[in-house]
């Protein structure tokens, strides 16, 4: 009986995150005119890539996470790059925390 419950206990508690982990501290940090590669090597794969009409993109990182409490974090950041693929700066940046 106690290892049902012990299961049990441990389902109901479980976590659950999606999207990339990414250190906001070092999206805040990054310099301007580093290419799209050094970023993404910093800060991991991006969940979206969306290219402009005139050449520039941005790129967003998030990242959510969730447990079985309803407590939750979520968290993004959208870096602008220049047409020949260099960061220009942070076009927005967001954190929510859920208790």
């Amino acid at each position: 009986m106690k290892k049902v419950i012990l299961i049990a206990a441990a389902l109901l508690c479980g976590c659950v995150s999606a999207g990339t982990n990414y250190d906001p501290a070092v999206a805040m940090a990054l310099p301007t005119g580093i290419s799209k590669a050094e970023a993404i090597q910093k800060l991991g794969q991006p969940n979206n890539i969306t290219v402009l009409a005139d050449g520039t993109s941005n790129l967003l990182w998030m990242h959510s996470s969730g447990n079985a409490l309803g407590q939750g974090r979520a968290r993004a950041v959208i870096l602008h790059f220049d047409a020949q693929g260099r960061y220009t700066g942070i076009v927005s940046s967001t954190q929510t925390q859920i208790n």
